[in-house]
């Protein structure tokens, strides 16, 4: 009895003894303003805005700052991939793909919806002034 109760007060003082990491911080976390288009001829030249969170959520936002989307991303070395659902209508999905260039804080890729309209976007993060 004594060496179990000996042996559950060890593993409780290793268990709650270890340092614990703090998560980095993603360089991706912030406001990011850019362009997009529809179709893939055109260089995108249409507004947008979007928040990415450190809990890896996304929030499409128009220029008012009213978020209109809302869904989630991931970075996994330098592809990012993003899905979101707008708010108005949630049959409307839509998945960003794209290349974060960390010597210019820029994400460019193509976009897609769930209607299969395609398009370019490209944005750059929202510096604090």
């Amino acid at each position: 009895m004594k060496l179990t109760c000996l042996s559950a007060i060890i593993a409780c003082t290793l268990l709650f003894s270890c340092k614990k990491e703090a998560a980095t911080p993603s360089p991706l976390t912030g406001s990011w303003n850019g362009k997009l288009s529809k179709g893939t001829e055109a260089p995108p030249s249409g507004l947008f805005y979007m928040q990415l969170s450190a809990n890896h959520s996304v929030k499409r936002v128009n220029a008012d700052g009213e978020v209109t989307a809302t869904g989630s991303w991931k970075l996994s070395g330098s592809d990012f991939t993003a899905q979101y659902k707008y708010i108005d209508d949630a049959t409307v999905i839509v998945t960003l793909t794209g290349t974060y260039n960390p010597a210019t804080n820029e994400i460019s890729g193509s976009w897609k919806n769930s209607y299969d309209v395609k398009g370019l976007w490209n944005a750059q993060k929202k510096t604090a002034n």
